[in-house]
């Protein structure tokens, strides 16, 4: 799997992030970050679509 296509889970993304794990969750179902996807029975983030939210966030 490339970089480009990792996929990270909510544990992953609040350490990159620098939140909690509750506040990814919160974030998520408000839609203030990009929504994952449902591999099987798991919820996963594209760290790609993740990293271009940040840098938006921080260019906004």
């Amino acid at each position: 799997m490339t970089q480009e296509n990792t996929l990270l889970n909510v544990k992953d993304v609040a350490g990159m992030l620098n939140i909690g794990v509750s506040t990814v969750w919160r974030h998520a179902k408000s839609g203030n970050i990009p929504k994952p996807l449902r591999v099987g029975g798991s919820v996963r983030w594209r760290k790609s679509a993740l990293e271009e939210w940040v840098k938006q966030q921080e260019t906004a």
